[in-house]
């Protein structure tokens, strides 16, 4: 009972503690933080210069992590959108640098949403209802990618656990909630760093020896421009500790989906002509599902109290707005009417207006499937279909477990209505046309 008092006392306290940050904001003076000092006043001189040279990121992105996003001052906002404006009216426009300001400022912008909150412009991985965007059609490129996030996420909690990093310092994770997620993160990453032939082997009795070794690794073999990546596309919204994790954990999740969408898709192209070749295609895709859904158990390592603490400060982004994840689900059915007209798809507007005007779907497309396709074959893509839709009915209900577990009954971001969507949406079909038909395949539950 005491315990319970004091975690609830620790909660209440942060929420306090950031609602007299946030109401103090714009009386936040220069001395007062010397992170916002210098990143105001190296705005003030790449303005001066006329925006000639390399753009003060790192000034910006140390200001923004030991503020918290949602209490950046007002002084440090207006010279980023002074910067924003100057690259605008210049005719070379840094289309990179636009897409982070945008980022930075989606909140002093009124703009603030879950694709915002995840850098997701900033990383290229919004498939944004394109249906025909093919740029992470290659797995080796997903891979890479994937690799990069979750070490950076390891990175940072080895930066903790040594005590070299003075950002995001509140409600740090005990040293076995840490062990467990450094071992969660080396088995999620197990598959990837097969393919693509890291000499690095496992044991599992040092994790955090493990996730060192693999960082090093990791490091020497990313390239600068990656390095920069990485580092921009991280604005947390509080100083919470965890927080960290959780974004680099969901844009694990849409830089999958983006891929699956795409692998989809061009299963929806060859389905009359090569109906093996699709299910080959269905089957990549559920691999690569089944692989990233072990991301919860890294997941379900945030404290609740952490989550329960920068939650407060992210409403308006929720899950309900991931275009990809959409993305996907469009292209396995058309939607029912209900949902085509509910906030699922009217957070999405891209996709939603798509399927209106009318798109062509998997489940449409085995339905119309000539039956002059041998049985063998018929048996072979049913059961990819059938497992897939397995796959996407797991991620589901694991998604609803976790929330379960860290929001309770609550009501979810995004003016959504949290967990009792989430519990509603996790039985709609993936594909009505083969729906129950059984499955030869059974994927690990995650805890």
């Amino acid at each position: 009972m005491d315990a319970t008092k004091d975690r609830l006392g620790r909660i209440h306290h942060a929420r306090v503690h950031a609602c007299w940050q946030f109401q103090g904001r714009n009386s936040v003076s220069m001395d007062e933080t010397n992170n916002v000092a210098r990143a105001s006043g190296a705005i003030d001189a790449w303005i001066g210069n006329d925006g000639s040279g390399l753009f003060p990121y790192d000034a910006v992105i140390r200001a923004y992590h030991e503020m918290g996003k949602h209490f950046v001052p007002d002084t440090l906002l207006e010279r980023l959108d002074d910067a924003r404006s100057l690259i605008t009216k210049q005719a070379q426009t840094e289309q990179a640098l636009k897409v982070f300001l945008d980022v930075a400022l989606d909140k002093y912008d009124s703009r603030y949403e879950y694709v915002t909150y995840l850098a997701i412009s900033v990383l290229s991985i919004d498939a944004g209802g394109a249906r025909g965007d093919t740029r992470w059609n290659s797995l080796e490129k997903r891979d890479r990618l994937f690799l990069h996030l979750i070490c950076d996420m390891l990175r940072f909690e080895l930066l903790m656990i040594d005590g070299a990093d003075k950002a995001l310092q509140q409600l740090p994770p005990d040293p076995k909630v840490s062990q467990r997620r450094c071992a969660s993160a080396l088995r999620a990453l197990k598959p990837v760093i097969e393919r693509i032939g890291l000499d690095f082997s496992q044991a599992d009795d040092d994790p955090i020896g493990m996730a060192r070794n693999l960082c090093r690794i990791v490091a020497n073999r990313t390239e600068r421009h990656e390095q920069e990546l990485l580092a921009r596309s991280i604005l947390p919204v509080y100083v919470v500790h965890d927080e960290y994790m959780f974004i680099r954990v969901l844009q694990s999740f849409e830089l999958t989906f983006c891929w699956i969408a795409g692998r989809l898709m061009k299963a929806l192209e060859c389905f009359d002509d090569s109906p093996k070749d699709a299910g080959i295609l269905i089957k990549q895709a559920d691999g690569v599902l089944a692989e990233t859904t072990m991301l919860f158990s890294l997941l379900s390592t945030m404290q609740r109290e952490s989550f329960q603490t920068f939650r407060a400060f992210t409403e308006g982004a929720s899950a309900i707005q991931s275009r990809n994840y959409k993305l996907v689900e469009s292209l396995c059915r058309v939607p029912e009417e209900s949902r085509l007209h509910s906030i699922a798809y009217s957070s999405v507007p891209e996709v939603q207006q798509k399927v209106i005007a009318g798109v062509s779907t998997l489940d449409d497309a085995y339905k119309t499937l000539d039956k002059r396709i041998g049985n063998a074959q018929r048996t072979e893509l049913t059961q990819a279909m059938a497992d897939f839709a397995k796959s996407i009915k797991q991620w589901r209900s694991t998604h609803y477990g976790i929330a379960i577990k860290m929001l309770g009954e609550n009501t979810g971001t995004g003016y959504t209505e949290g967990t009792p969507y989430l519990d509603a949406v996790r039985t709609i079909p993936v594909f009505p046309s083969i729906d129950g038909v059984a499955h030869t395949k059974e994927i690990e539950e995650v805890s």
